[in-house]
C-alpha cells in the first residue's frame, strides 16, 4: 500500500500524556510524497482508510468512532468519561503496538472489529455501575458474564468476554489492565457455553440448496449471454442522446429510446441495468468461488488466456486477495466467467472514464486537504475496477460498490425472479454464500455428479490442482484454501456415497466382490462411522453418470473409456453400480433399443448396440433384484 506509510508500533507506556493526546496513528501519502497525519491519539475519530485497502468496505468500516453512546444518554468522549476512554484507547491499540505474547500483531480491520461489539458491550456495562478503570473489574467479572450473554449467541458471547482476557494478557503494557486472569479454570468459550456447542466446528455458511442454485444461474447466465448486448445498447443510446451517464433519469427523450429498444421506461430501463450488474457478479462468485473483496477488487483486462503442458486451454482470473495478506492472485474459472467480465469491463467503461478525468481535475488543482487527499488516493486505487457505482448521498462520486450493497442487491435478485429456498421464500442469498456453495458444486462436478451447470463448471472431470501446477501457479499465486475447500467437500461427498453403498443390503451391478467385504466388516464395525471414514480415505472415486469408479485415480482403470462404453463398467473390477444407477441404466437400455430400430445403424452398429443392451439388461435385472 503505497500511500500508508509504516507506523512506528510504540508502546503506550513510553509516552507522556500530551505525547499520547498527540501520537499519529494514522498517516498517509501527500501529492509530493510528504507524510501527513490522518488521525492522532486525541482524536474522537481514528481513520484508518490507508490501512484498509479493501474496496468493498465503505468508509465507515475502516474507523473507529470514539462517541460511543452509553446507557443514560451520554457518549464515551464526553468529559466525565476522559479516564474510561483513555484507558479503553490504551488498551486498544496496545494490541496493534504491543501484541498479546505469542501471537502475531493483528491487522487494521481486527482492530476495528473489535469496536462494533466487544468493546461497547464491556464500556457501557461498566459505566453504568460507575466503573473508568479496568483494573476495577478484579471481582466482578463473574458479574459482567451474566450481561455479556443476554440476548446474544454464545459465539458473540464469548466474543466479549475473551475482551477481558486479552485485558489480562495485556497486564504490564498498559497503565489499566487486569492483574489478575478474569476466571480461575475456566474459558470465555466454557463460560458463554460456546464450548458445549455440537455444531461448534461446523460451517456456518449457508450452502445454497441445488434447486435454488440452478434457478439462480440460469436466470443470471440468461443477463449475460443473451440480455446483456440490448441493456447496454440502450444505455448508450440514451447517453448518445444527452442522457446524463452517472444517472439515467426517467425524462421524456430517455423513456422514447428505451421503448424504441424494448424497454417500458427509463425507469424499467435503469432496473435492467441493476439486475445485469447483479447477474454478472452471481456469475463470476458462483464460477469461480472467489470472495466479495476479492470479486470486487477485479479491474478491467483481469482475464489472461493460456495453456497447459497437455493442451488444455485454461483462463485464469486476477485479482486481489486480503485474507491472508493483501496481495494479487489468480483462480481458474470457466468461459462463462470471461462473459460475464467482458460484459463488466463494457457496463463500467464509463464510470471508469469518469473517474480518469476526476483524477486529471484533482492533480491540476493540487489541493493538500486530508479530504482531497483520501478522495484521489480512492480514484487512483479504484480508476479500473469493474463494480464501481454512483453514490448520490456523497454528491454522485463515483466507487466500487460496497460488500452490503452486493448483499441488498443479491437479496432483490432473489426477490425479483421468485428464486426460493425449499421452504417456499425467497432464498436470502448473501455474497459469502458462493464460495463454499462453489466448492461443494465443483466438487461433485469433478465426481461426474453434478447433472446441471456441468457446461459452466469448466474442467469439471479434471483436477484443478493438477491444472494450478501445470500452469507454474505456487502457494503465493493461488488460492490454496479455496482448493482446501474442494478437497473437504469432495471428501464428504465421497462419505454420502460411501455410507449409501455398505450400509445397504441391496445388491450391486459391480464392485460387489470388495464392497461385499466392506459390508460384513461394517456390521460388526464399533464405530461404524470412523470406519467408513477410514475406508473412504483408502480410494478416491469419480462419477461417469453410469458408475461410480475407484480405478482412475489409481491408475488402474480404463483411463475414462467407460465413460463412451458404458458396458465395460460391468465387468470392472473397480466399479460400483448401485440403486442410484438403476434410471440411468434404464435410459440407456432405452436408447440401444431406439438405435436398434433404425435400418441404417449397419453391422458395427447393430452388433455394438446388441452387446451394450445385453449388459444393460443384465445390470437392470441384478439391481431390480433389491429395488423397493
Amino acid at each position: 500500500m503505497s500511500n500508508a506509510p509504516i507506523l512506528a508500533p510504540r508502546s503506550i507506556m513510553q509516552l507522556t500524556s500530551l505525547e499520547k493526546r498527540e501520537w499519529p496513528i494514522s498517516l498517509t501519502l501527500g501529492p509530493a510524497g510528504e507524510q501527513l497525519v490522518v488521525s492522532r491519539y486525541g482524536d474522537a475519530v481514528w481513520d484508518f482508510w490507508p490501512y484498509v485497502p479493501q474496496e468493498n468496505k465503505p468508509d465507515c468500516e475502516k474507523r473507529i468512532n470514539w462517541s460511543i453512546r452509553l446507557n443514560d444518554g451520554s457518549e464515551l468522549i464526553d468529559p466525565q468519561h476522559a479516564e474510561l476512554l483513555e484507558s479503553t484507547k490504551d488498551f486498544v491499540w496496545s494490541l496493534f503496538s504491543d501484541p498479546i505474547e505469542g501471537r502475531k500483531r493483528p491487522k487494521m480491520t481486527t482492530i476495528i472489529t473489535i469496536m462494533k461489539d466487544p468493546i461497547p458491550s464491556l464500556v457501557r456495562w461498566m459505566a453504568g455501575r460507575g466503573l473508568s478503570r479496568f483494573s476495577r473489574l478484579d471481582g466482578l467479572t463473574l458479574d459482567y458474564v451474566a450481561h455479556a450473554k443476554v440476548g446474544v449467541s454464545p459465539k458473540t458471547a464469548a466474543t466479549r468476554l475473551t475482551i477481558l482476557e486479552r485485558l489480562h494478557h495485556q497486564s504490564g503494557k498498559i497503565n489499566d489492565a487486569l492483574d489478575r486472569h478474569p476466571w480461575d479454570f475456566d474459558t470465555a468459550a466454557g463460560l458463554s457455553g460456546e464450548a458445549s456447542m455440537p455444531d461448534r466446528y461446523r460451517p456456518k455458511t449457508q450452502l445454497i440448496p441445488s434447486s435454488t442454485v440452478k434457478q439462480l444461474a440460469t436466470t443470471a447466465v440468461d443477463y449475460v449471454l443473451h440480455r446483456s448486448a440490448v441493456i447496454l445498447e440502450a444505455r448508450e443510446a440514451i447517453t448518445a442522446a444527452g442522457g446524463n451517464q452517472r444517472f439515467i433519469g426517467a425524462s421524456r427523450a430517455s423513456s422514447v429510446i428505451a421503448q424504441r429498444m424494448g424497454f417500458q421506461s427509463a425507469r424499467a430501463h435503469s432496473k435492467e441495468l441493476i439486475l445485469l450488474k447483479t447477474s454478472c457478479y452471481i456469475v463470476i462468485a458462483m464460477f469461480s468461488g472467489i470472495r466479495d473483496s476479492e470479486l470486487l477488487s477485479l479491474g478491467a483486462g483481469c482475464i489472461a488466456k493460456s495453456a497447459t503442458r497437455d493442451g488444455v486451454d485454461t483462463r485464469w482470473l486476477h485479482g486481489t486477495i486480503y485474507k491472508t495478506g493483501h496481495r494479487p492472485k489468480k483462480w481458474l474459472v470457466p468461459p462463462i466467467v470471461e462473459s460475464a467480465i467482458q460484459v463488466m469491463e463494457r457496463f463500467s467503461a464509463p464510470m471508469r472514464n469518469a473517474l480518469a478525468s476526476e483524477e486529471r481535475e484533482m492533480i491540476e488543482i493540487g489541493s493538500n486537504d486530508l479530504s482531497a487527499i483520501k478522495r484521489l488516493h480512492k480514484v487512483r486505487s479504484q480508476m479500473d475496477k469493474l463494480f464501481l457505482a454512483p453514490y448520490s448521498k456523497r454528491g454522485n462520486t463515483i466507487s466500487v460498490m460496497s460488500g452490503a450493497t452486493a448483499g441488498h442487491l443479491l437479496k432483490g435478485f432473489c426477490e425479483r425472479f421468485g428464486i426460493l429456498g425449499d421452504d417456499g421464500k425467497p432464498w436470502p442469498l448473501s455474497p459469502h454464500q458462493f464460495r463454499r456453495t462453489f466448492a461443494f458444486n465443483y466438487a461433485k462436478s469433478q465426481m461426474g455428479d453434478l447433472l446441471y451447470l456441468q457446461e459452466h463448471f469448466g474442467h469439471h472431470g479434471l483436477d484443478m490442482t493438477l491444472l494450478y501446477t501445470s500452469d507454474g501457479v505456487d502457494d503465493y499465486e493461488s488460492d490454496t484454501e479455496l482448493l482446501g475447500l474442494i478437497a473437504k467437500e469432495k471428501h464428504e461427498r465421497q462419505v454420502e456415497i460411501l455410507r449409501g453403498v455398505v450400509e445397504s443390503d441391496a445388491p450391486l451391478a459391480a464392485g460387489d466382490q470388495w464392497i461385499g467385504d466392506w459390508r460384513r466388516n461394517i456390521r460388526t464395525a464399533k464405530n461404524k462411522d470412523e470406519l467408513i471414514e477410514e475406508l473412504s480415505g483408502t480410494l478416491s472415486l469419480t462419477g461417469t453418470g453410469h458408475s461410480w469408479c475407484a480405478g482412475s485415480a489409481k491408475g488402474t482403470g480404463c483411463g475414462s473409456r467407460c465413460m463412451f462404453e458404458p458396458d465395460m463398467c460391468t465387468e470392472c473390477n473397480w466399479a460400483i453400480i448401485s440403486q442410484e444407477h438403476l434410471p440411468v441404466w434404464r435410459e440407456i437400455a432405452q436408447q440401444q433399443e431406439t438405435i436398434l430400430a433404425c435400418p441404417d445403424i449397419g453391422i458395427p452398429g447393430q452388433a455394438r448396440a446388441q452387446r451394450v443392451l445385453a449388459k444393460a439388461r443384465a445390470t437392470i435385472a441384478t439391481l431390480e433384484g433389491g429395488a423397493s
